[in-house]
């Protein structure tokens, strides 16, 4: 994932200019919650089959319960078919982080700060685990 990535997405949920359709990913959440009213960006990058990373931002008439913003998001890493990171905001429960089996508070800043903390984290998982882009 790159800054034009994130670039691309950030101005996509801002501004409305996206596709809104309804979907369910290998990581098992949905985004049908989402549709209706609300405007939708989403793009993915793809490393080794089937490895990739998805991210999906919805800019709704109103915050989430839980939420200070009015985002509704779903940033995933897959790795051999398994969601190894997750950023998301659920209503009710807010912004948080999925590592693992492991999940914590997120505090979302903006969502441009959200793209490139979610895109260093890849950077470092992959690293991490011996996935080093070329």
């Amino acid at each position: 994932m790159t800054r034009e990535f994130n670039a691309e997405v950030t101005k996509e949920a801002a501004t409305g200019d996206a596709d809104d359709s309804g979907s369910t990913d290998t990581d098992g959440s949905s985004d049908s919650a989402a549709a209706g009213s609300a405007q939708a960006a989403s793009s993915s990058a793809t490393w080794e089959p089937p490895d990739y990373a998805k991210v999906r931002v919805w800019r709704l008439p109103h915050p989430l319960p839980g939420s200070q913003h009015p985002f509704k998001y779903s940033l995933v890493l897959v790795y051999k078919g398994e969601c190894v990171l997750r950023y998301d905001n659920e209503r009710g429960k807010g912004d948080h982080r999925h590592l693992g089996d492991d999940e914590h508070p997120l505090r979302f800043v903006s969502l441009v700060q959200l793209l490139n903390d979610f895109d260093r984290e890849i950077g470092r998982w992959r690293l991490e685990h011996g996935h080093i882009d070329h």
